[in-house]
C-alpha cells in the first residue's frame, strides 16, 4: 500500500515531507495513547476504587449503627429495669 499525502488538494511526492509527517502521525498516536493508558486509566481506577471502598465503609457503618443501637436499647432498657427492681427492693420507704 502506498502512502499518498494530499495537502491543499495537491500531492505531496517528497520523501522526506512524507517521512516527517508520518514520523509526526506515528509520535501523535504513540502520546495520546501513553496518556491514555499511563495517566487516565490510573485516575479512573483510583477513583473508582475510593468510591467503592466508601459505599463498603458507609455501609457497614450504617449497619454496624443499626446493631448497635438495637442492642444498646434493649442493654439500656435491662439496666433500667434492673435498677429500678433494686431500687424497690432495696429502697427506704
Amino acid at each position: 500500500m502506498r502512502l499518498r499525502i494530499i495537502i491543499n488538494d495537491k500531492e505531496c511526492t517528497s520523501p522526506i515531507v512524507k517521512f516527517a509527517l508520518a514520523a509526526a502521525a506515528l509520535i501523535g498516536t504513540i502520546a495520546v495513547a501513553t496518556l491514555i493508558i499511563f495517566v487516565l486509566l490510573p485516575i479512573i481506577g483510583v477513583s473508582v476504587t475510593v468510591v467503592l471502598g466508601l459505599f463498603i465503609a458507609i455501609t457497614l457503618g450504617v449497619f454496624a449503627a443499626a446493631v448497635g443501637l438495637t442492642l444498646g436499647g434493649a442493654l439500656l432498657a435491662a439496666l433500667i429495669s434492673l435498677v429500678d427492681f433494686l431500687a424497690d427492693r432495696f429502697g427506704r420507704q
